[in-house]
């Protein structure tokens, strides 16, 4: 749900002394927006010295400067070196658990020269934080006038430090303490290991080598075969000239412009030289792109049949370029040109694979000569092939690990993994089929965490995919008929959600917010819904329940929610408000639109639940009578009010001529239901 970019692995490389400098930079951001483990069951006076420790131990973190080499035992580990500002022989890491860092070893190589200069890190911290942000803020802007999303993010993050150094250095960054707890938990993606190299497929390709009686499929998997398919050219949708030259670099101006944040394409590269250079790289995101920005100009042309029968032609294409695709990605081969074009083609069909299908079942569905029909991307099963495919390249080394490759280009894999995960999980919480992720893959997200060049955003994005797996998980325990059980069930997610306010508080304090707390009340909301339906299913009798005959009901929504004690319903209108109090932050209407599927449908969603506990509370006869003087006729418009500004707003992106789009069956959605419930939008009461 997360409005999240990848970035690419071709970057602008900056000098050294802008490399430095974005360094110093990025550490200190990191310092700042490290996951916080706090205590809750300790007194004030605990509290107040544990606070002044936390400071001390903080300013100590600040001091320290990440090693060009790290320690072994941070090497084993995985996870940053840091030397420690007191003892520049040894690291925070080994300071802290009381081991002897291999520092100490080199450090009498060295004739007791010391590494770093402890003068350096002399003087007021917080002056040196300002100076070194006003400094590379500079840069920065420079870079971000050019339209570069990762700087953008990063000095976001950095004005955000400024205006906040004087105390956020103190209460939002790690103590020397938590960095032990917090990093060993931020795991590499897997390589071969002791558990895939005694699988047996793994042990019969290495007893039968040298002897050609391991099957192919086996051994491809170690020694991969070569890509047969990579030198074999494709028509693509300029060979076909479905399109122009000049259309199609408009439409991929316009992907760049109004989609750039799922693909950061190189901000340097002309957008001409840049379609050539994908056209034959990565057909599929061509037809990617050109179909996601044409969508929103069919109902604005004058000649919208012309439109819509070129639409209709680059669908066709698309469906094609995406059968060869993964005809060549799912085969098992060594030469990966254009893999993770592929990877962000999938995230990209993922995320607005819903508008996409019903804008094509719609525009077709009087065509007699309809070779569209059944057209259907699945969101769930697209991120699961790219899932499945990205871990497979992972595991068996086609893809060099997180810490073998440079900072930048694991980000640009992790961040790719990380929207797949997130549109996977986001899908599995809607249809409620199997995830097939687990805890130790969404712990992989994490991965992002540990690169100097993360921003929060990077947060941001593993704090909505930890909510969103804990919402989904929670869904799935409900298959319970004991309500004890299910009280309990309850009880355990609701924790879940404290522990996670916990970890990732310090991004409800970040100005660049985004759609963080957006989850968190969407998540909140539904699982108090959840959890009433489960209630309401054990009541009802054992010789008249059937999944079947409660599926075909019209009114399951309204059932479930009508008998719920008021607490529950007041609840989850707090919430459902708060979610719809989104859309009044969201001033501009083309930011609006080009938002991701799922988070269209979860305004949606919402909208109809309010409608619901509103019918129902007012309707009620047991509620309190401040309740019942909140939720009054005299007061209704207020409480629908979130809906109407939801409509307009959908109104305002809707393909308000044809209403073929999927927007405009939302829109067509909330009416019908304010109707049944109250009276239409345009009416006063």
């Amino acid at each position: 749900m997360s409005e999240l970019e990848t970035t690419n692995s071709e970057t602008h490389t900056p000098t050294e002394h802008q490399q430095g400098e974005q360094q110093e930079l990025e550490e200190e951001i990191d310092k700042q927006s490290s996951t916080k483990k706090r205590k809750t069951s300790v007194g004030k006076n605990a509290k107040s010295k544990a606070k002044s420790k936390a400071e001390s131990e903080t300013r100590r973190l600040a001091q320290a400067s990440r090693t060009l080499k790290a320690c072994e035992l941070c090497r084993k580990q995985k996870t940053r070196c840091f030397r420690s500002p007191d003892h520049p022989n040894s690291c925070l890491r080994c300071r802290f658990i009381n081991k002897v860092c291999s520092f100490e070893g080199e450090a009498g190589n060295n004739n007791g020269n010391n590494i770093i200069n402890t003068d350096i890190i002399s003087g007021d911290q917080n002056d040196k934080l300002n100076l070194i942000l006003s400094k590379v803020s500079e840069i920065f802007r420079i870079v971000k006038n050019d339209n570069n999303e990762d700087a953008r993010l990063l000095l976001d993050a950095a004005s955000s430090m400024q205006n906040n150094s004087g105390q956020g250095l103190n209460s939002r960054s790690n103590s020397v303490s938590n960095v032990e707890e917090i990093e060993p938990i931020i795991p590499d993606f897997p390589t071969l290991n002791s558990t895939s190299i005694s699988s047996p497929f793994a042990l019969i390709n290495n007893h039968m080598q040298g002897k050609n009686l391991c099957p192919s499929t086996i051994s491809n998997l170690f020694i991969a075969s070569p890509d047969v398919l990579s030198n074999v050219k494709h028509n693509t949708l300029l060979d076909l000239g479905i399109l122009t030259q000049s259309e199609v670099i408009d439409l991929v101006n316009d992907f760049r412009r109004n989609y750039g944040r799922w693909v950061s394409f190189p901000s340097k590269i002309p957008t001409d030289i840049l379609v050539e250079e994908i056209k034959y790289k990565s057909p599929l995101l061509l037809t990617t792109c050109c179909c996601i920005s044409l969508r929103y100009s069919l109902d604005d042309n004058m000649d919208s049949s012309k439109q819509h029968h070129k639409f209709k032609q680059l669908i066709n294409v698309l469906i094609q370029d995406l059968n060869q695709s993964f005809l060549r990605y799912t085969s098992f081969a060594k030469n990966d040109y254009g893999f993770i074009e592929f990877l962000q083609s999938l995230v990209v069909l993922s995320i607005y694979s819903s508008s996409i299908s019903t804008l094509v079942s719609n525009l077709t569905i009087n065509d007699s000569t309809n070779d569209l029909m059944g057209f259907n991307l699945d969101p769930y099963q697209l991120s699961s092939i790219g899932i499945t495919s990205f871990l497979t390249k992972s595991t068996f080394q086609t893809f060099r690990s997180v810490s073998e490759t440079s900072d930048s280009e694991s980000l640009t894999k992790i961040r790719i993994y990380n929207h797949l995960c997130l549109v996977h999980v986001v899908n599995c919480l809607f249809s409620g089929r199997m995830c097939i992720l687990d805890d130790t893959r969404i712990k992989y997200c994490n991965s992002a965490l540990s690169l100097f060049n993360a921003t929060n955003f990077d947060g941001r994005m593993c704090s909505e995919i930890n909510i969103l797996y804990i919402t989904y998980k929670y869904l799935q325990q409900q298959n319970s008929t004991d309500l004890n059980q299910i009280k309990q069930n309850f009880k355990t997610t609701q924790q879940e959600i404290e522990d996670w306010l916990i970890t990732w508080d310090y991004l409800f304090q970040q100005p660049a917010l985004q759609f963080v707390e957006f989850n968190y009340n969407f998540c909140s909301m539904l699982i108090l819904f959840i959890f009433c339906f489960h209630k309401e299913i054990v009541n009802i009798s054992q010789d008249e329940f059937s999944f079947e005959r409660l599926n075909q009901s019209p009114e399951l929504m309204r059932t479930a929610l009508l008998s719920q004690e008021p607490n529950y319903l007041i609840k989850m209108f707090e919430f459902g408000k708060k979610v719809l109090d989104h859309v009044e932050n969201i001033n501009n209407d083309s930011y609006f639109a080009y938002l991701s599927d799922q988070i269209h449908f979860c305004f949606y969603f919402t909208g109809i639940i309010l409608i619901l506990i509103l019918r129902i509370i007012m309707d009620r006869q047991d509620i309190i009578t401040d309740i019942l003087e909140e939720f009054s006729q005299k007061n209704l418009d207020f409480h629908l009010s979130s809906i109407y500004k939801l409509i307009t707003k959908f109104e305002n992106i809707s393909m308000i001529n044809s209403k073929k789009d999927i927007i405009s069956i939302y829109i067509a959605g909330l009416e019908n239901c304010l109707e049944e419930n109250f009276y239409s939008k345009d009416q006063s009461i």
